[in-house]
């Protein structure tokens, strides 16, 4: 007899895993058999013989369809057949039990579950984030640490095991212990809350959104999973005061925090036991008397106690005793309610085996009562839908308990697959495993972790490190460099299948840094700071942005699947996005494996290379220990293509003009486009039209919307009829900037921080626009004439052929009406100042890096927002110019972040939006007829956006001119050339520094002239390229803020000769 039945298949259970309760379930076997029936049981209760209908399709298959209970619970089942023997045989589980095909046998066999929950799911903000786990002794010694030390100093007289304080950060942990192996001595390295706080902007540029802190309350010793008193930090790491701090300003960055709760057992020195009378006498081991005596067992008072297993310094409590869970969750001034009021986000639950469901439960019920949105994660080792501890079934997945659970199966399974314990085959088994017993919400939220401080460090495992050492040889080994390097290798692909598998990824401090280290205490040593692998580091922030900006990745259906021994895959697809992982871990063999993709376009988002898909298969080979991340679409992104030309990159005040005051007439504007057009150059490229700053800066720019005074204002007088429309037009900005200003000159030009509060903090607009109502007037009007005046002259341009490319800054100045109008949608301190200033790393342009003061936007705080106001930005900029080249493209995949006050050296890369920016954008506005400024240091990620995003991106000649050469004429398609920009030296101070006894004029000629030969659709050249000027017509000196953006060209240079010379290159190069 054959029988077939498969958990994983839809045609024979429907739906597939686990089911909301009341649910009803479609069950069916294959088999040619007189009869079948359905062996069902719900977990604890009588079992039931359902009899299956034979469908009336022909084949040899049996059906019934069951309805769940409407609670959650445990169902299970497996069938029996009669066949025409009149024999009974079973078709149950696999040996494995891990679902999916079945077996036949003779006797009952292991059963397959139906896990029926009641809908329980974590919060969005944790389902989405990365988490990471920080032993807080260890990670970071604050400014504030020899005060701390101090505090954490034991008074004379203090009994049991004393505190040792290590000098060196970078010592290895040890213990003390006597004969009987209990410690006398707890090292401390030093590590407090403020140190935590100060490193913050690290912890967000790697993608955390949640820390998970080993305990933080008072203690004996330094992993305080001995805990003395619930109520207060330890003295060591900081104190309330120090925990609110942590608590708001990780917030202000989109981090939460998550404690650790230890309520299955206390500390035996502790304010409850007391048992060296450290705390006063009132605790349980003083005797009856004490109000904390019924919350212990004693066998024999007082020194014969229930205690964690066996360790007599962690005495037990019974959790069925009503003060204690008053004490815990119950009262208005329990442990779990009083710290999520100081700011904790959700609690991680000690060994959630030892606590009774119901006391789960009532945290569960305590959390959403004080502060909805938070999370309760426990510790669970095993698959946690079906676990029984002490001999009960827990129901953590069923509903109101556990919003999520420490993944340590998926850990197991996946460390077995990289160290070729087990096959892809293997791993994907028990990933499927989990996702068939696991509630969807679940699944999406189980903590998946590769370290933790109860495990070998991992790339100590990953590198084969020889397991038996004597401990004192384990305290000074570290892997040989072949074997780091291995270790390393095999670290990168876990990585990447811990953050590409469905959960939340969860990071062990310092396991991204290049930690190593045995199990306990060497697993928990100082994060190695200063001493990090770069490398790796580099790998990890990748992780977190692309998790955080390919929603696949955390919100796609999960496939795992075996491709051969060694390769294993994950697809996880969302609408038409799908993005699958395939990873070798063979250490010798390469592997050539075919995939099904059905997808119009493929890009691999590790080195950004774009594969062929050819009738709907993807074939790729896999050299040992790597690994391929695809990113899948059904057709290719959109691109608009460039027709060939040639332009001119002018700022408008560089544009010839007798105006001895700066700036330009309208005649001036139309004289230089028809030099331009009689020059056969069809681009014309600005500098932002927008108000100047700081230093002259139009890139510090007070008023983004605005037109700046280069502009002239045109005739007074006006047509009212025009002058209202386009207030009507303009008024989602103009109001707002009209009174920025108006109130900026009643305040003396004072910035906005410092206006009166009412208007610093505008909560009293309407009479405020009452009040000022001519000022705002007349600033308008100036608006109004300098739009009139041009738009004008981009109609005259277009009518001579000439297209103008307009600059859009990315960001906005903090004194400025941009940012007073839109206060939340910055990262702004109390006062209005930027808390985050935007710039750059030490780089080619500035040795010590830019600090460029804007405040940055708060994409975690208000995305919609902040969405919203580029909308606008763009929609605004497509009236004024045809094309707009987008300032510092790569902030949009990542940004750089200095604290205020710091230097750019201890700035951060934060993750930007990523492509669900410009894929909203062109949702909005319909096209995005855009070049990215894509210069500077770039990684891949930003190479990977700028392939999705479609948009053109530049090269300049002074920086990559052998890559320019090289292009083929696809590659060049996608590129604008630049022989430089407002940044560089002109070519002519380039070629006289790199060509040293050569003409430069003649040589920044001949660079120009290739540039027009060259394959790239559109070619831009600066105007004083093309003049032959030297470095004293340089627009801007990065790094500096005086003697910039004041060049202008001098009429007489642009001759009728130029004119021909550009035009013939023109026309001999098709442009």
């Amino acid at each position: 007899m054959e029988a077939y039945h498969n958990s994983h298949d839809l045609n024979y259970r429907n739906p597939f895993g686990a089911v909301r309760a009341g649910e009803a379930v479609r069950l069916s076997l294959d088999v040619a058999a007189v009869s079948c029936s359905l062996v069902l049981w719900r977990d604890g209760r009588e079992v039931e013989n359902v009899p299956m209908a034979r469908e009336e399709s022909g084949q040899s298959r049996f059906s019934v369809t069951i309805q769940t209970p409407p609670e959650g619970a445990l169902l299970w089942y497996y069938f029996a057949v009669r066949g025409d023997d009149g024999g009974i045989r079973y078709y149950g589980n696999n040996d494995a039990r891990l679902g999916g095909p079945g077996r036949l046998s003779e006797t009952a066999p292991a059963p397959y579950q139906i896990t029926v929950y009641e809908e329980s799911g974590a919060p969005a903000w944790f389902e989405d984030a990365v988490v990471y786990q920080l032993f807080p002794d260890r990670f970071r010694r604050g400014g504030d640490w020899e005060e701390r030390r101090k505090n954490a100093r034991r008074p004379e007289g203090w009994r049991g095991p004393a505190r040792v304080f290590q000098e060196d950060w970078h010592d290895t942990p040890f213990y003390t212990k006597n004969a009987g192996g209990a410690v006398t001595r707890w090292p401390f390295f030093g590590g407090t809350l403020t140190g935590i706080r100060e490193k913050l902007l690290y912890l967000k540029s790697l993608g955390v959104g949640a820390i998970y802190l080993n305990p933080i309350f008072e203690a004996a010793s330094n992993h305080r999973y001995d805990t003395a008193d619930y109520m207060k930090l330890d003295p060591a790491l900081g104190d309330g005061e120090s925990f609110k701090s942590l608590a708001k300003a990780a917030g202000a960055l989109g981090i939460r925090l998550i404690l650790d709760g230890v309520f299955s057992h206390t500390g035996a020195d502790s304010v409850y036991f007391d048992k060296y009378g450290n705390y006063g006498g009132a605790g349980a081991y003083r005797g009856p008397s004490s109000p904390y005596y019924d919350w212990y067992r004693f066998d024999s008072f007082p020194d014969k106690y229930d205690s964690w297993w066996g360790v007599d310094d962690l005495p037990k409590v019974d959790k069925n005793q009503k003060s204690y869970r008053d004490f815990i969750y119950g009262g208005p001034d329990s442990v779990v309610r009083h710290w999520l009021e100081q700011g904790a986000a959700g609690w991680r639950l000690d060994v959630a085996d030892e606590l009774p469901d119901d006391f789960i439960r009532g945290i569960r019920r305590a959390m959403e009562e004080t502060t909805p949105g938070t999370l309760l994660l426990g510790e669970v080792w095993e698959d946690a839908s079906n676990k029984v501890s002490y001999g009960v079934r827990r129901t953590y997945l069923l509903g109101g308990a556990l919003q999520s659970v420490m993944n340590y199966p998926f850990r197991l399974s996946a460390l077995d697959y990289m160290l070729g314990k087990s096959s892809a085959f293997d791993l994907a088994a028990a990933l499927m495993s989990l996702k068939e017993n696991y509630p969807p919400e679940q699944l999406r939220s189980a903590l998946n972790l590769v370290g933790s401080h109860d495990r070998v460090r991992a790339l100590t495992a990953l590198g084969d490190a020889p397991e038996n050492l004597p401990d004192g040889e384990k305290e000074y080994y570290t892997l040989p460099p072949d074997k780091y390097a291995l270790a390393k290798a095999r670290l990168k692909l876990l990585s990447l299948i811990q953050f590409t598998a469905e959960g939340v990824p969860c990071v062990y401090y310092g396991d991204e840094a290049g930690a190593q280290g045995f199990e306990d205490p060497l697993n928990r040593a100082p994060f190695p700071w200063g001493r990090e692998d770069p490398e790796l580091l580099d790998h990890y922030r990748l992780l977190g942005l692309l998790r955080r900006q390919y929603r696949p990745l955390r919100r796609g259906e999960f496939v795992p699947e075996g491709l051969t021994a060694h390769v294993f895959s994950i697809s996880r697809r969302a609408g038409d996005e799908e993005v699958r992982l395939i990873v070798n871990r063979g250490i010798f063999e390469r592997e050539t494996v075919t995939v099904q993709t059905g997808a119009g376009y493929i890009l691999d988002l590790l080195t950004s290379e774009e594969l062929p898909g050819e009738n709907g298969t993807l074939t790729v080979t896999l050299e040992p220990l790597t690994a391929r991340l695809l990113y899948l679409k059904s057709a290719p992104p959109a691109r608009t293509g460039l027709p060939r030309a040639a332009g001119i990159l002018c700022a408008l005040g560089s544009v010839p003009s007798e105006r001895a005051e700066g700036g330009v007439t309208l005649g001036d504007i139309r004289r230089f486009i028809d030099f331009l057009a009689d020059s056969g150059q069809r681009l014309w490229q600005l500098l932002p039209l927008n108000p100047a700053g700081k230093g002259g800066s139009p890139f510090y720019s007070p008023s983004l919307f605005a037109l700046g005074g280069a502009l002239p204002d045109g005739d007074a007088s006006s047509d009212a009829g025009a002058f209202e429309e386009f207030c009507r037009e303009n008024a989602y900005w103009l109001d707002d900037d009209a009174l920025y200003w108006t109130l900026k000159e009643k305040n003396g030009g004072l910035p906005w921080q410092d206006w009166p509060e009412d208007e610093r903090t505008r909560e009293n607009l309407e009479a405020l626009f009452e009040e000022h109502r001519d000022g705002i007037t007349r600033h308008k009007k100036t608006q109004f004439r300098r739009q009139r005046c041009w738009l004008a002259a981009k109609q005259y341009a277009n009518s001579r052929g000439v297209s103008i490319i307009g600059d859009l800054p990315v960001y906005a100045a903090p004194d400025g009406a941009d940012v007073w109008t839109h206060q939340s949608l910055f990262r702004l301190d109390e006062k209005g100042n930027a808390a985050l200033h935007g710039g750059v790393p030490p780089d080619y342009f500035s040795p010590e890096g830019q600090d460029w003061g804007n405040p940055l936007y708060d994409w975690e705080s208000d995305k919609d927002g902040v969405y919203l106001f580029w909308e606008l930005r763009l929609r605004r900029a497509l009236e004024l110019y045809d094309t707009v080249r987008l300032d510092h493209f790569r902030s949009f995949s990542a940004y750089f972040a200095i604290p205020d006050g710091a230097r750019p050296s201890e700035g951060q890369w934060l993750i930007g939006a990523g492509i669900e920016f410009f894929d909203e954008m062109r949702r909005r506005l319909g096209r995005l007829p855009a070049i990215a400024e894509d210069l500077g240091a770039l990684d891949m990620a930003v190479n990977d956006l700028l392939k999705l995003s479609g948009l053109p991106g530049m090269l300049v000649w002074q920086f990559s001119a052998d890559e320019m050469e090289a292009m083929t004429a696809a590659e060049a398609a996608r590129r604008v050339f630049y022989s430089g920009t407002h940044d560089n030296q002109t070519s002519v101070g380039w070629c006289e520094e790199c060509y040293p006894g050569d003409d430069p004029v003649k040589k920044a000629n001949e660079l120009v002239e290739k540039l027009y030969a060259a394959h790239a659709p559109w070619v831009i050249t600066p105007l004083q390229d093309v003049i032959g000027l030297g470095d004293e017509a340089r627009m801007n000196t990065p790094g500096t803020t005086a003697g910039n953006w004041t060049w202008r060209a001098d009429r007489a240079r642009l001759t009728p000769a130029l004119s021909a010379k550009l035009r013939g290159w023109a026309e001999k190069y098709g442009r």
